[in-house]
């Protein structure tokens, strides 16, 4: 009998084992607070504290902003890449802008750029190896590739005349999407590094900005200016051919700045639906907006890495 009763006792909690096994590695993602994946870091630009734009960053579930840089330089449009490692971003010293980098944590602060031109908008490739930005060395803006460190700098856009800002790379780091403005209004390109297969994808009479290439190389989310109400809203569309455009914000307020998670399931943007600019999250079809930053100083261009 008391064989018999362990046996029994074993049984059950195998079972209890097995299903708490189960339940434990249901879903891709973590349950952390606001179902999101933890840990995460975003970075951004606030005038929050200096009245110049410097950098900060804040955990991807909201919480304790940090300060990273402290110059008397305006820092700017940063990039954190996909590791979250280093960060990428502009500066303005009064003498024209160049791009730096630093660590998460904001120390080893170091130029890469160091000219009379303006250089600005850059972005890591997906391994970290590389960074694309725009400059205007030829007399309009291009964009161009460099290696992390600054070295070996290559132009990507070569056509006289028109103005190519705000690349963001596709997932396997072979091409890039961009704004160019060959009839006088920014649409939407892509093009492959190496400055072949250029593809436009927008034709609209309104303005697009802030393109960004999903991880999974499916979708490129932006910010669509709508016509009627001169508001923006992030919208995607498909990255092969324009296709599909799913307006993802949907509300009367401006919303511009999309950056994808790590994971590709959510997008950070920019908001004034509440009065002033802040940091949003949202999942990747526009459901459970929510809040990160709430300060009275200008949150904008939110940038997102593990």
């Amino acid at each position: 009998m008391r064989r018999t009763g362990e046996t029994i006792l074993l049984a059950f909690l195998f079972v209890v084992g097995g299903i708490l096994f189960m339940v434990s590695c249901d879903g891709d993602e973590s349950p952390v607070e606001g179902g999101m994946v933890a840990p995460g870091m975003i970075v951004f630009e606030s005038d929050r504290d200096s009245g110049n734009y410097e950098i900060y960053a804040v955990s991807d579930t909201g919480g304790q902003n940090t300060r990273l840089t402290f110059t008397p330089d305006e820092e700017d449009r940063p990039d954190i890449s996909l590791d979250g490692s280093k960060i990428a971003f502009r500066v303005d010293s009064g003498n024209g802008y160049e791009i730096a980098v630093m660590d998460r944590d904001g120390s080893n602060y170091t130029y890469l750029t160091s000219n009379s031109y303006y250089d600005s908008d850059a972005r890591w490739s997906p391994d970290g190896s590389k960074i694309a930005f725009v400059a205007d060395s030829s007399g309009d803006n291009e964009i161009y590739t460099m290696d992390a460190n600054g070295s070996n700098v290559v132009r990507v856009t070569t056509r006289v005349g028109t103005n190519d800002n705000d690349p963001s790379w596709s997932n396997d780091g072979q091409k890039l999407v961009f704004l160019s403005d060959p009839d006088g209004n920014p649409d939407i390109f892509t093009i492959s590094i190496n400055g072949t297969g250029l593809n436009r994808l927008t034709t609209t009479s309104e303005s697009e900005g802030d393109p960004a290439w999903s991880r999974n190389g499916q979708l490129i989310a932006y910010a669509l200016t709508d016509s009627i109400t001169g508001d923006r809203q992030i919208n995607t569309i498909n990255a092969a051919n324009g296709s599909n455009l799913t307006n993802l914000s949907n509300n009367l307020f401006s919303e511009e700045d999309p950056y994808w998670s790590p994971d590709g399931n959510w997008i950070a943007f920019r908001s004034n639906r509440d009065g002033n600019l802040e940091i949003y999250v949202m999942r990747a079809n526009g459901a459970d907006q929510t809040r990160i930053t709430n300060d009275p100083g200008i949150d904008q261009v939110p940038s997102w890495g593990r």
